[in-house]
């Protein structure tokens, strides 16, 4: 099974790189997603940003410009990660079909940018081929195209009863959580002051993995991801404002130590520096 990973969003990354650099939540998914695909037997391409070629954990990686001269034609599926531009679905839709199975992967709410063009008929109308395509071949049930909304979904709860003394650390975050006593019962916090209204959130969800006790913002759906076992600060839509309260706000202990107050000055800096 051939499958190609398309990313239009302008990263570069490898398989590689979650392990060693931040990325998109989404891109990380991909990432461990394709070297579970490729440990599996599949063979993995990537398309994005990257200026050549080149290959990591098995999985190629290429430039995304490959894919407008036609690169897809060799796969049996591809999947569009992020944001998709116009101009690739017309293209598509110029090719008559000979296309792989083709599935459209945002994280994206409805009404943000990235995912806009689901607003064009002619755009909706390529990718509800490629679902009637997919539901011919799978012999699924008819239920028309595209869904008319993407929202917020749950996240799911674990299949199994945590170990005892993993639940009784859980619990002690949450109560350091809702009583901002973090430094008092040992907890490491994770810090993630966020501008974007995420839809899940993979930083915190690994966070959480980690044992970390999240401090982040109350937007999208956050406070959904980390259900009570966290900090959540309303933000200010001034980012340099934002900074400073967060940074004020979110350190352990109350008295922060010189490494922490470095990181009180830092922070507004670093977040002027990008609005």
């Amino acid at each position: 099974m051939k499958i190609a990973f398309v990313d239009f969003m302008g990263m570069a990354y490898s398989v590689d790189t979650p392990y060693m650099a931040p990325l998109g939540g989404s891109q990380s998914a991909v990432c461990y997603l394709a070297e579970q695909l490729t440990a599996h037997g599949w063979e993995v391409t990537f398309f994005n940003n990257v200026r050549a070629p080149g290959a990591a954990r098995g999985v190629a990686v290429r430039p995304v410009a490959e894919v407008h001269a036609g690169a897809l034609a060799s796969f049996d599926a591809a999947v569009v990660v992020g944001g998709c531009p116009a101009g690739f679905a017309a293209a598509m839709l110029r090719r008559d079909g000979s296309w792989p199975f083709m599935a459209y992967w945002t994280g994206h709410m409805a009404d943000q940018a990235a995912v806009a063009n689901l607003r064009d008929p002619a755009f909706a109308a390529f990718w509800t081929s490629c679902c009637r395509r997919f539901r011919a071949s799978a012999r699924l049930p008819q239920h028309g195209g595209l869904s008319g909304r993407c929202g917020r979904r749950p996240v799911p709860r674990p299949l199994r009863p945590l170990p005892r003394d993993r639940g009784r650390r859980l619990r002690r975050r949450r109560a350091a959580a809702a009583t901002g006593a973090g430094d008092a019962v040992g907890v490491r916090p994770g810090l993630y002051p966020n501008t974007f209204e995420e839809t899940s959130c993979i930083a915190a969800l690994e966070a959480l993995g980690l044992g970390c006790l999240v401090a982040t913002s109350d937007l999208g759906a956050l406070p959904e991801a980390l259900d009570g076992f966290g900090c959540l600060l309303k933000p200010s839509a001034d980012k340099a404002v934002h900074a400073a309260q967060f940074a004020e706000t979110m350190v352990w202990p109350p008295a922060p130590g010189r490494r922490a107050r470095g990181w009180i000055d830092w922070l507004p800096q670093a977040m002027a520096s990008r609005s």
